[in-house]
């Protein structure tokens, strides 16, 4: 989308006073001393101005994934971001690859996720990409099985992890696909419950969630786990 659009839709949506608020808190950010609880454990948000990220479901997402990011490299497994999300809030002096088809970066593989094949990875991540896969181009969600299937057969090391985050709501048959099982994850659901704070929730409260209502962007996220 035109980014340009972006803006002009989000402004439209906030209205004049919420727009306001909304680049009020990017002049003066909110301290990020609040905690929420992922899997009996406790994470900050995360507070930073690129994509306004109190805002958002990047609060959530980018502390857990820099976890499990910083837990494979101190391991010194290989590891593989879809999506080129993390270089934007933290240096990569190429500890880790990056494939994105899009974003134009220092170190990133512009690549369909769809054809990629650079080796093989201990761990790969993704935050809120799997679901832009074929969707945005030409309205073909299925080409997230291809994606999928690639990842797991030609990507992943045995008894690699693939874990990845979702918004849901955003590509509905991507949603029904993930609820449905057959894609054999294991899949923990964070629903919003304000603007700008989250909590764990069973499987059934997250399917209730619309995107984009009552809060901009997600208001429940799935964040799935397969192990080879």
């Amino acid at each position: 989308m035109n980014r340009f659009v972006h803006y002009y839709n989000n402004f439209k949506r906030r209205g004049i006073g919420g727009s306001f608020k909304y680049f009020y808190s990017y002049l003066f950010l909110p301290v990020s001393n609040r905690l929420f609880k992922y899997k009996g454990e406790n994470y900050f948000y995360f507070i930073n101005r690129y994509s306004f990220t109190w805002a958002n479901e990047r609060s959530i997402e980018v502390p857990i994934f820099k976890k499990i990011l910083d837990e494979a490299l101190f391991k010194n497994k290989s590891v593989l971001e879809i999506g080129c999300v993390l270089n934007h809030y933290f240096p990569n002096q190429n500890q880790w690859k990056v494939v994105d088809k899009y974003e134009k970066f220092v170190g990133v593989n512009n690549l369909d996720i769809c054809d990629f094949k650079n080796g093989k990875y201990d761990t790969i991540i993704s935050i809120s990409t799997m679901e832009h896969v074929g969707f945005e181009e030409d309205g073909d969600w299925t080409k997230f099985k291809k994606a999928f299937e690639n990842i797991v057969k030609n990507l992943l090391n045995k008894n690699g992890v693939f874990i990845f985050s979702i918004p849901l709501g955003y590509n509905q048959k991507l949603d029904e696909e993930l609820f449905s099982g057959k894609y054999k994850l294991k899949i923990d659901y964070m629903l919003r419950t304000s603007t700008d704070s989250w909590k764990m929730v069973d499987k059934n409260r997250a399917k209730l969630a619309k995107y984009n209502y009552p809060y901009e962007s997600a208001n429940a996220l799935a964040i799935c786990y397969y192990k080879k």
